[in-house]
């Protein structure tokens, strides 16, 4: 009787962590407590190898985004294609990674805020003047800083705060 109590409990806080309606690290202790250690220590292939792909999958990306734009000579409308299907490919790979492990959503997070601003300085410089790229910028170094403050990620507010510094300094 004590071990179905005790495997009702294991699959009640699966539940929890799958649908995040508790925290993942509350979960993995609580799972670490009911199985003596054992659901933690023994991940399945299949666990194992998904940050890998994500990991890779996100290189990938930033790779293909920097080859369209500095090393391709795309008819534009494709090109502006490529970018936005690579833009949402990483926002995709981003929501994904957020049920995983915290380090590689961050990670994901940041892969995709610099493929935004890549793709939108290129994109403005297609378009617009200095001004435009100017503002894009600033307006791209404001959503880091919010994200960052947001999120209380340091190394994405640093650089928002540098990258609309730099640009303060560059106007003037």
């Amino acid at each position: 009787m004590v071990e179905d109590r005790k495997t009702i409990v294991i699959k009640e806080i699966k539940y929890w962590k799958k649908h995040n309606m508790l925290p993942n690290a509350y979960c993995d202790f609580l799972l670490a407590l009911y199985t003596e250690g054992e659901e933690i220590a023994n991940p399945t292939k299949k666990q194992q190898i998904i940050p890998v792909l994500i990991l890779i999958s996100n290189l990938l990306l930033l790779t293909l985004t920097l080859l369209v734009i500095y090393f391709t000579q795309l008819e534009m409308i494709l090109q502006i294609s490529i970018l936005l299907f690579l833009v949402t490919a990483s926002y995709l790979i981003f929501h994904f990674s957020k049920q995983k492990s915290t380090l590689l959503s961050q990670f994901t997070l940041t892969v995709l805020l610099l493929i935004v601003f890549l793709v939108l300085v290129y994109l403005a410089s297609l378009f617009g003047n200095y001004l435009v790229i100017n503002f894009l910028i600033a307006l791209n170094c404001l959503l880091w800083i919010g994200i960052g403050l947001y999120k209380k990620l340091i190394y994405i507010t640093i650089p928002g705060f540098i990258g609309l510094l730099l640009l303060i300094i560059f106007v003037l």
